[in-house]
């Protein structure tokens, strides 16, 4: 561009404006300036982040020695932010969080990155419901005992009439399942499905027509030797359902069409054997159940009777 004398001051003023568009369009589109965390406060068995915006963050719970590992991306800690305290009675004994640096490259240009990591010494392993709000985020701890239950076995005999379906799913290289279901099920297989259920029914069940399941009453599991199970009920039967897997981090989904979920919980943190997680979402038309896996498995399959289905993971 050519500039007519005469007229200092146009340059400077041309390149005041082209810096300060060019600071603005790396901010929109970099969301370079971090997410101020105003204070944080540990009460019980409760987290309270505070910032300016809702916040979404990442957790995730040490089974041994039990901690909370708690990251909230692109933010930083405000200077009068509490940054380290004890336990008031619940299941936190310390906690300490910090801002964590990193470097990250944008467009080539190599810029440093800020991270706030909460680290919390735990008593016992625990679950958690981790919500968004207005002012940034909330978590709530609870004992896994709350949602874990001991069956009672029955051994009870189950009718010819209501031999449960089952279903097998094909494990990969490495013990990573593929989603796909093998077919037939061989005569093992659901010999071996009846008598996983003829340990968890709580009770005889009946010849007798239910209605389609519309919604979910409870999800309980349990841990045996490698083995994992999910037991899910529902108000009636259950008529539409799919089993299917997805990667990074591998997890075993279950799929049923047509119901909600009637559950407090969402969110069930296990940290036991091969499995990490187990927790539920929410779609229009459907229910998911996801089994997140911390690491290779030998079996995957599913059986279902009635009202009843079963997830069991051999590890």
């Amino acid at each position: 561009m050519k500039l007519k004398k005469g007229l200092p001051v146009l340059p400077v003023a041309l390149l005041v404006l082209s810096v300060t568009l060019s600071d603005c369009a790396i901010g929109e589109t970099e969301r370079a300036i971090p997410t101020q965390i105003r204070n944080i406060e540990v009460q019980g068995n409760e987290i309270n982040i505070y910032a300016n915006k809702p916040l979404r963050l990442g957790a995730y719970i040490q089974p041994s020695p039990p901690k909370l590992i708690l990251t909230i991306n692109n933010a930083d800690l405000a200077p009068t932010a509490v940054k380290e305290g004890e336990g008031t009675g619940g299941v936190i004994k310390s906690w300490q969080a910090s801002v964590v640096t990193y470097e990250k490259s944008v467009e080539g240009e190599t810029r440093t990155g800020y991270d706030v990591k909460l680290v919390a010494d735990l008593t016992k392993n625990v679950t958690y419901q981790l919500t968004s709000t207005d002012s940034g985020a909330k978590m709530v701890l609870e004992e896994i005992k709350i949602v874990e239950k001991e069956y009672t076995p029955t051994m009870i005999e189950i009718p010819k009439e209501l031999y449960p379906s089952v279903q097998r799913m094909m494990i990969g290289p490495g013990g990573v399942p593929t989603g796909k279901a093998v077919a037939p099920i061989t005569t093992e297989d659901e010999k071996a499905a009846r008598e996983m259920l003829k340990e968890i029914l709580p009770e005889p069940l009946k010849v007798e027509k239910l209605p389609p399941a519309t919604a979910l009453n409870d999800i309980t599991y349990r841990t045996v030797d490698k083995t994992f199970e999910v037991l899910i009920t529902g108000n009636g039967e259950f008529k539409d359902f799919k089993i299917g897997t997805l990667d990074k981090p591998t997890r075993v989904y279950l799929d049923i069409f047509g119901v909600k979920s009637n559950l407090p919980n969402d969110k069930f943190q296990v940290n036991t054997g091969m499995v990490r997680e187990v927790r539920l979402g929410k779609y229009p038309d459907k229910t998911r159940a996801v089994i997140e896996l911390k690491g290779p498995i030998k079996d995957a399959h599913i059986a279902n009777i009635q009202n009843k289905i079963v997830v069991k993971i051999v590890y």
